[in-house]
């Protein structure tokens, strides 16, 4: 005696384009005399549907050791073994080809051969029907993250694709309390949402009932979902019932929708950067703060945050404060040892970015600062919302720079013009040196010959020109020098 062999799509419709599975069954009854081992069969999937494949094979030991389930377009299980009252059971996912035409497709299975002790023996084949709907249901939460307490859109679009079948009774559920307990849905029901009749009502758990679509219509309707203040910040999984319908009179069932709701009280980001050091001390330096709005849809104000500057190096002060709409219309920031933020407000997704001038102590030692913020704080809907500190360090060097001409030049000679650095600081590098020289203003005509010279103060340093000099690239290690020499031209002429 043979085993039976069952199959059934364990999804009531699978879409164009999804994965259906089929989970095959073989019983050896128990009134078989004999164990049976070799078992075989196989599954012509494309004979069923052109471009159906097998994408999770091949699988061991599903029925026996040394059974295997393989293949793409057909199904090829063999090396089975049963012995009497046993039974085995194993699924095998098959990808429907996007753009099949909606239906029912007829997959049946070989017959199924083995063999009882030296006997072939053999058992009718298995069939099952495959429902390709083009029915289905997907959902976003379009403004996460948001704060505790925020509101967030929730759009849900049911869609049929099919080419000629009606979909009616359209229904399903979403409990947004058994996501995070305490979210409800604010302003339903709404009627019509997705056909004439339909509806979408309650409030920890939403229902959508009587819905309806022709054959190649879709609907989209979004609801607002309040969140509770006491709900932690973190991703929360949003999974709706499955989606019923009827469709040719037949009850369907089909995938639910998912989305993930993110709730975060750390909306706002703040960067800062001294964008033009390292300096020396007695110069001045520019400081350029960053703040973004992280939450795509809701506007943030009272945004605020202070910076210490005397903690990063004392003496170092802003000037030209207090600085107005720096970051929305009432915002300010002023100060001077200690800087101030207050008021600022940012739309949704939106960055505003501002630069407040420090000046460095004549006195200052060198070295390189750290220099943080503290945290940012605003609100989103009158909730609260903060953001962590942001840092840069300030880099202070001390270098001495002279320049000098060789001699007295005569009207059309040459003369050498050398310019000569110096880092005065025994422990810290400086790079990035750089320098212009306008020839001209201090003579009419003045000129430099022989550039460009590279690594003139460093590898990759240059100087270029010829009547106004510039020299970019510098890098001088710790009580490192360098000296530039550039040979000009005196005019003929020149008194």
């Amino acid at each position: 005696m043979a085993p039976d062999l069952e199959k059934t799509f364990l999804e009531t419709a699978t879409p164009p384009g999804g994965t259906a599975t089929i989970r095959f069954s073989l019983t050896l009854p128990e009134s078989a005399s004999t164990p049976v081992t070799a078992i075989t069969f196989s599954d012509d999937l494309d004979a069923m549907l052109s471009g159906a494949t097998a994408v999770n094979l091949p699988l061991s030991d599903v029925c026996g050791a040394g059974s295997a389930v393989t293949g793409t377009t057909t199904v090829a299980f063999g090396g089975g073994s049963l012995s009497p009252g046993e039974s085995c059971s194993f699924d095998v996912a098959v990808s429907i080809p996007p753009g099949v035409a909606t239906g029912l497709y007829t997959n049946l299975t070989s017959n199924v051969g083995a063999d009882a002790i030296g006997v072939p023996v053999a058992s009718a084949a298995a069939g099952a029907d495959l429902l390709v709907s083009g029915l289905g249901i997907s959902k976003a939460f379009l403004d996460d993250p948001v704060v505790p307490g925020g509101s967030a859109t929730l759009q849900f679009t049911i869609s049929n694709a099919a080419a000629i079948e009606p979909a009616t009774a359209i229904a399903f559920t979403d409990d947004l309390d058994g996501m995070l307990s305490g979210t409800v849905a604010t302003g339903l029901p709404m009627n019509d949402v997705c056909g004439p009749g339909s509806q979408l009502s309650g409030s920890g758990v939403i229902t959508l009932s009587s819905g309806s679509l022709a054959a190649g219509a879709s609907c989209t309707f979004s609801v607002v979902v309040q969140t509770p203040v006491s709900a932690a910040s973190t991703d929360y999984s949003n999974v709706t019932s499955q989606l019923s319908a009827e469709v040719n009179l037949a009850a369907l069932t089909l995938d639910p929708a998912r989305d993930s709701l993110t709730i975060d009280s750390e909306l706002l980001a703040l960067s800062k950067s001294f964008v033009d050091d390292p300096v020396m001390p007695g110069d001045t330096v520019t400081l350029q703060f960053t703040l973004t709005n992280e939450s795509p849809g809701a506007t943030a104000d009272s945004i605020s945050f202070t910076d210490n500057l005397g903690a990063a190096l004392s003496g170092l002060v802003a000037v030209g404060l207090p600085m107005n709409d720096v970051c929305g219309a009432g915002s300010q920031v002023s100060g001077s040892g200690v800087l101030t933020l207050s008021g600022g407000i940012l739309a949704g997704g939106a960055s505003c970015t501002f630069a407040v001038t420090l000046q460095v102590p004549a006195g200052a030692s060198v070295g390189d600062m750290l220099n943080t913020t503290s945290s940012v704080t605003g609100q989103i809907g009158g909730q609260p919302v903060t953001g962590g500190p942001a840092s840069d360090t300030l880099q202070v060097r001390a270098l001495t720079f002279s320049k000098a001409y060789s001699g007295y030049a005569e009207a059309g000679s040459t003369v050498q013009l050398s310019f000569s650095i110096t880092n005065l600081d025994q422990a810290n590098g400086i790079s990035g040196l750089g320098f212009t020289d306008d020839l001209d203003a201090s003579l009419s005509g003045l000129v430099a010959l022989g550039l460009p010279q590279s690594d003139v103060c460093g590898a990759g340093s240059q100087i270029s020109g010829s009547n106004l000099l510039v020299m970019t690239g510098g890098d001088l290690p710790p009580g490192g020098s360098c000296v530039v020499t550039v040979t000009v031209q005196v005019p003929p002429g020149t008194a």
